[in-house]
């Protein structure tokens, strides 16, 4: 019966004039969805990034194979040496430094096999030199006369030289062999200064190189290839340089999208989203005034966690009240208590129920003992009215069953 009376009360529309103030903002909730604001919800818009964790990575491999990105200035040339021809594979001849100190002719001697030589390059620390050539020329030598002699037309550092071979066509046979031979003074004997090479070729050679290289360079090569037979003019050998370049790689793991880093991620401030916090704030209208006892129901209007006051209804006059611990001044002007009360009463059920609404114990404890306990015959005031209290209810016992009277 209390409820229902409270919520008569205070749907009961009443125009009175009064304080209004708003309560500190607190927090509502974070989300993506967006509200309009109004005088009780408040909107801050919150950007939170991507957390990322950046593994870096940095090796160095084929330019096709890199699978992040290829650094093309930062490489390693590596050197696949093979024994027998494989495709793709340059045909090498290494020639010792040490053989010879300088050189100036170039004769090619035993060369009975198909297709020709279409042209020697010769080059000095790099350099392509002009040369020229000789052909049909009476040079005796193991009872042969050579196929081409290359004069330099002065001598070079045999160190610094290099040579390519271009053959004109596919061999007729599988592998052939020639000789090379280097000399400092002269084509026609006595050569007092010489170098002889045996050259093999490779049917499917189109060219060959010719280095000349220092003794331990020749050595790990020709230990690396495994030579059984220890050849101690030339090696005859396969070579593919491949070049690996850095290639650099960076793993991203992608974490949570927060404010702040957390761990050891780092924000990502290019991938953010947009979501709002709201701060709700509740409004709070006090009446001035309380012209009736059921004016304290419409006293306040707004979400209240708490009042407290000293209002008396008995007696006008100015109240504190406190509503969500803010202070506001109340009058009380009830005509009622301008009259002159002869009898002293017990405050009606009403009142208790507004009492109890105010909060109000302590004061209606203190009224129960002012108004009555001090009078010489309180305590059989007090039963009387008990008694009497007793049979009205039991007189209208419709209140409690629905309005049916027994």
């Amino acid at each position: 019966m209390v409820k229902i009376l409270l919520l008569l009360f205070v749907f009961i529309p009443v125009n009175v004039m009064g304080s209004v103030y708003y309560t500190d903002y607190s927090f509502k909730e974070r989300t993506d969805k967006f509200y309009e604001e109004n005088e009780l919800l408040k909107r801050e818009e919150v950007k939170l990034y991507r957390n990322i964790k950046v593994n870096k990575d940095y090796k160095y491999t084929l330019i096709d194979e890199c699978d992040g990105k290829a650094v093309l200035d930062d490489y390693k040339a590596v050197k696949d040496y093979k024994k027998d021809y494989l495709a793709g594979y340059n045909a090498v001849i290494n020639l010792r430094s040490s053989y010879i100190e300088k050189v100036r002719y170039l004769m090619i001697f035993d060369y009975d096999i198909v297709p020709p030589i279409k042209h020697i390059d010769v080059f000095y620390k790099n350099e392509l030199l002009s040369y020229d050539e000789l052909f049909d020329v009476e040079s005796p030598y193991l009872d042969s006369n050579p196929y081409l002699i290359i004069d330099l037309n002065k001598a070079y550092d045999f160190k610094d030289l290099s040579f390519i071979i271009y053959y004109d066509g596919e061999f007729e046979v599988d592998s052939a062999n020639y000789t090379l031979f280097f000399s400092y003074d002269s084509y026609v004997p006595p050569l007092l200064n010489k170098y002889i090479a045996n050259i093999y070729v490779n049917r499917w050679v189109s060219e060959q190189y010719v280095n000349v290289i220092d003794d331990k360079e020749y050595d790990e090569i020709f230990n690396s290839l495994g030579f059984k037979t220890p050849y101690s003019d030339v090696i005859n050998y396969f070579y593919k340089e491949e070049k690996y370049y850095g290639c650099f790689k960076e793993n991203v793991i992608k974490g949570d999208y927060k404010e702040e880093s957390y761990d050891d991620y780092e924000l990502d401030y290019s991938d953010y989203i947009i979501v709002y916090d709201y701060y709700e704030r509740n409004r709070i209208e006090v009446s001035d005034v309380i012209n009736s006892v059921d004016d304290v129901f419409t006293l306040v209007k707004g979400n209240v966690s708490s009042i407290k006051s000293n209002i008396d209804l008995n007696k006008n006059g100015d109240y504190d009240l406190w509503v969500n611990n803010h202070l506001f001044n109340v009058t009380v002007d009830i005509p009622d208590n301008n009259k002159e009360i002869k009898i002293n009463r017990m405050p009606s059920f009403k009142e208790k129920v507004v009492y109890k609404y105010l909060d109000n114990c302590t004061i209606l404890e203190e009224k129960k003992c002012t108004t009555f306990c001090e009078h010489k015959k309180c305590k059989r005031v007090i039963i009387i009215l008990c008694i009497l209290v007793i049979y009205l209810i039991g007189k209208n016992r419709y209140i409690l069953t629905k309005g049916y009277k027994l």
